[in-house]
């Protein structure tokens, strides 16, 4: 199934004239677009969230080869997932991209046009999430599963910092965030692997005492697409750490 935008003219009631964008969807005979995904990961999750919430026509399937292999770099050019592959054939990485992408051809199935300051609080939580809590988390991450040998109390000092810098970002643009966005899509699954790993090394309180980043966590998990990703991306954690 594909969206197609049609621009044009409607006849409104006093019939006046006025412009409109439709996004209608066609039956075309093509196959459907994939996203190679690994249920553990938070960055396939965020695709998966995108697609359940919207009801986005993409099938979510894992990787047809295995992992770190010759082949599996051969199949996917960036040697990672999620990876998107369109019904022509062609493949997009990276996971803030591929939600991007999503966005952009299927404009019927989100929000109304977000205004340039909401795009840029969207694109200020995406970039949060990639840029300064994932890099605080990852060695915590590689510490749990026995791959780096970190100092665990420093390390959690410098994730609590981050989610303290997530707080003030979050006050300096209040408000409720309605339907996620891909900012905020972004920054949720992040965050469930921070409070995990924090859990699982002792510290589950990382958030304590952060009201407006926590009112945000409690908002973005009321939508079930985003409860029922993270579940199943921590119970798929889970399931990982017990087979090492």
């Amino acid at each position: 199934m594909r969206f197609i935008k049609f621009t044009g003219m409607v006849r409104a009631k006093l019939g006046i004239l006025i412009p409109c964008r439709i996004a209608v969807s066609c039956s075309c005979g093509k196959p459907r677009m994939k996203l190679y995904n690994l249920d553990n990961s938070p960055y396939s999750a965020r695709v998966r969230i995108l697609i359940r919430q919207r009801d986005l026509p993409v099938d979510i399937v894992p990787p047809p080869v295995a992992l770190r292999t010759d082949a599996f770099a051969q199949r996917f050019p960036l040697a990672k997932l999620p990876q998107l592959e369109l019904d022509d054939g062609r493949s997009i990485g990276e996971s803030a991209v591929i939600l991007r992408y999503l966005n952009d051809i299927f404009p019927g199935t989100s929000p109304a046009d977000p205004s340039p300051e909401a795009r840029a609080r969207d694109g200020m939580l995406a970039s949060f999430a990639d840029t300064h809590l994932a890099p605080a988390l990852f060695p915590l991450f590689a510490s749990l599963i026995g791959r780096a040998d970190v100092g665990v109390e420093s390390q959690l000092d410098l994730v609590r910092l981050q989610l303290q810098h997530l707080e003030a970002l979050l006050a300096s643009w209040p408000g409720d965030i309605g339907e996620p966005d891909v900012g905020d899509i972004c920054l949720a699954t992040v965050v469930a692997y921070t409070l995990e790993v924090g859990g699982a090394l002792g510290a589950p309180d990382l958030m304590s005492g952060l009201e407006i980043a926590n009112a945000w966590w409690n908002g973005v998990r009321q939508w079930p697409a985003v409860e029922q990703t993270l579940t199943e991306m921590l119970e798929a954690h889970r399931a990982f750490l017990a087979g090492l």
